[in-house]
């Protein structure tokens, strides 16, 4: 278990540690650095309440992470951040949100239904490209822009709701 409360960890900080299972960023914390939890073998449970954006990197590689809690804060989801976190299951994305970067859920094969909030401005390529499990997904406002292959490879895709303006 790490729970983090000052305002700053450091570049890989807890990055290859096999043994932790559970991440919670306090509202104290402001930045997370590139790769600061990158390839947790056991990490099943991350909670992030204060920063503005989740980093390049950050969970990539998490296999096991199961639970994901994202704070009213976060307006930005980085490249890569939560790559081949392949048990990742349905979690809800924040109305803050307004960017997904490329490749930011690529490969999160457990999750089953999305559903992008009001506001988002982007959805960048590939950022739920190979989430095979994934059979549902709706939009609850307009995005500006949906990059290519966004949703390449979703395998059980089954059915997507767009409203009309959404690009």
């Amino acid at each position: 278990l790490v729970n983090v409360y000052s305002n700053y960890t450091y570049y890989g900080a807890f990055r290859n540690c096999p043994l932790l299972e559970t991440v919670t960023l306090g509202k104290g914390v402001t930045v997370i650095p590139d790769r600061a939890f990158q390839d947790l073998p056991a990490l099943r449970t991350v909670s992030i309440m204060g920063v503005s954006s989740v980093p390049y990197y950050a969970f990539y590689g998490c296999g096991e992470l199961i639970n994901l809690t994202l704070g009213d804060t976060i307006t930005e989801i980085g490249q890569c951040a939560f790559m081949n976190c392949a048990s990742l299951t349905d979690f809800d994305l924040p109305g803050s949100l307004s960017n997904i970067a490329a490749n930011a859920f690529n490969g999160c094969a457990g999750l089953t239904r999305i559903q992008i909030p009001d506001g988002m401005d982007t959805i960048n390529t590939r950022a739920f490209a190979n989430c095979t499990g994934l059979t549902e997904i709706s939009f609850d406002g307009a995005v500006s822009t949906i990059g290519a292959s966004a949703f390449e490879g979703c395998t059980g895709l089954t059915e997507v709701e767009i409203p009309s303006g959404v690009v």
